[in-house]
């Protein structure tokens, strides 16, 4: 499930953690410190078990199709609350 997050934003909340750290301690500390829905629910995809650094969070969230990448320098499409959604020139 695509839910469009913002790669910036799941990068500053994942190197605040300590690892290794479980998907349920994920979704646990994102609820608690108000993340935004997006990220509580890409975390809650996750497979079970430990993850070892915040990249390694990242890739499963890429892997997923959870995340959108983000290049600085180029342009992005918008939806209607104004988070970045596919690069112009992806489709």
């Amino acid at each position: 499930m695509s839910v469009g997050l913002d790669h910036a934003v799941a990068d500053s909340f994942l190197r605040g953690l300590h690892y290794p750290t479980s998907r349920d301690e994920l979704v646990h500390l994102a609820q608690v410190s108000r993340a935004p829905e997006e990220l509580v629910t890409a975390l809650q995809e996750l497979p079970q078990g430990d993850f070892g650094s915040p990249q390694e969070v990242m890739d499963h969230l890429e892997a997923l199709g959870d995340i959108i990448s983000w290049n600085p320098g180029r342009e992005y499409h918008k939806d209607e609350t104004g988070r970045r959604v596919r690069e112009v020139g992806d489709g």
